[in-house]
């Protein structure tokens, strides 16, 4: 059973049902509340900080999606999609604490969308490669 039914528009779900959905562990395919928490981001801080604390989990970013997708990227697109500019240069500095290799793979997937990618394409710190390289 969902909380939210499925005949419910969008406009009629509350931040908090939103949240609510979200938080419960039992959901399945959380993955479908992503593009409206991307656009409500912008007015909540906690819808923000909920999506920018799956993008840096380690599981999310960790769990195939769908074939080389990470659980992690799902949210970030939207929010590249979604959010406003503010967000997007928040989205970027949350970015920037992935992996060289992370940022690279992702990077490199959202390279047709230029947009996006000119606005990321400097979360990789040509430092990342020298650290990865010593260890």
């Amino acid at each position: 059973m969902t909380l939210i039914d499925p005949n419910t528009s969008i406009e009629e779900i509350s931040n908090e049902v939103l949240k609510s959905e979200f938080l419960n562990p039992v959901r399945y395919k959380k993955r479908n509340l992503y593009a409206l928490m991307a656009r409500r981001a912008i007015e909540d801080i906690e819808i923000k900080s909920l999506l920018f604390e799956l993008i840096l989990s380690i599981d999310a970013r960790n769990e195939n999606e769908m074939g080389f997708i990470k659980h992690s990227w799902l949210p970030a697109i939207f929010l590249l999609q979604e959010a406003n500019t503010e967000i997007k240069l928040e989205l970027k500095a949350v970015l920037k604490q992935w992996t060289a290799d992370e940022k690279e793979i992702f990077l490199n997937y959202i390279k047709s969308e230029q947009e996006y990618y000119y606005l990321l394409c400097d979360i990789i710190d040509r430092n990342d490669y020298k650290n990865t390289e010593e260890e």
